[in-house]
């Protein structure tokens, strides 16, 4: 059960980020958001709200921790540091054995 509420609050965290993110590009003015990073963010996002509900097997968890860590490198530059809480958390989730429903 603690796997699915940490795997909520990542997501949660996800979500925020992306927020952050457009503000912070769309801000700047000088540059277009990069769509298809939102959508790598997002995809992970999606994958961390199937295991919060308890319907995302453990390769998904692995493939939310690959994108959110590419994802941060990628940003790294600029706010790519606060996706560190949403890598550590997912894999926290992996940690605890995952979020799938038993049975």
């Amino acid at each position: 059960m603690r796997a699915r509420y940490l795997a909520a609050a990542t997501a949660v965290w996800v979500t925020a980020y992306l927020l952050v993110y457009v503000a912070v590009i769309d801000q700047q003015g000088d540059t277009s958001v990069a769509w298809w990073y939102v959508a790598l963010v997002g995809v992970a996002g999606l994958f961390l709200v199937g295991a919060a509900i308890g319907r995302a097997p453990m390769f998904v968890l692995i493939l939310a921790v690959a994108a959110l860590a590419v994802s941060m490198i990628i940003a790294l530059a600029s706010i790519g540091l606060l996706l560190l809480p949403a890598v550590l958390g997912a894999a926290a989730v992996i940690g605890l054995g995952g979020a799938e429903r038993p049975g």
